[in-house]
């Protein structure tokens, strides 16, 4: 299975905050099944990533608890979710997960990138950061 359909370099920077970046990488490589689909890509990502205190984070970035405006791929509206860890999960179609593809490609980038990634039936799919409605890092400090 390929992490990425494209080279590394042609990748759009990934930002992680300090406060997240731990947990991430503890999720990736412990907390998820071993063979988990998406644990190699969330790996992939971390050892790429930009990391910098929560402070420092551009304010476009894509961070658990944002809610992102994003498109895949040939759909025709854009879809507005909120990133979320998996216990934080709740189908109501108002959250992506970090552990679901589009959640782990979505997962630091900024407004206006697009990010590759191969989904759950081994397609390559393209997602695109349209607008950060909400991001917690730049409304102050947050208990977690």
């Amino acid at each position: 299975m390929r992490v990425h359909p494209l080279p590394v370099t042609d990748l759009p920077p990934v930002y992680i905050s300090t406060r997240h970046y731990g947990r991430l990488d503890q999720l990736a490589r412990i907390g998820l099944p071993s063979g988990h689909p998406v644990a190699r890509f969330l790996v992939s990502e971390l050892e790429r990533a930009i990391v910098c205190r929560p402070e420092d984070l551009p304010p476009d970035v894509v961070t658990p608890g944002s809610r992102v405006t994003f498109r895949l791929d040939g759909e025709r509206s854009s879809e507005t979710r909120i990133l979320v860890y998996p216990e934080r999960y709740e189908p109501s179609g108002q959250c992506v997960s970090v552990v679901n593809p589009v959640g782990a490609a979505l997962l630091g980038i900024r407004a206006g990138s697009a990010m590759p990634f191969v989904d759950l039936d081994g397609r390559p799919v393209h997602i695109r950061v349209e607008r950060i409605v909400f991001q917690p890092e730049t409304h102050g400090p947050r208990r977690d």
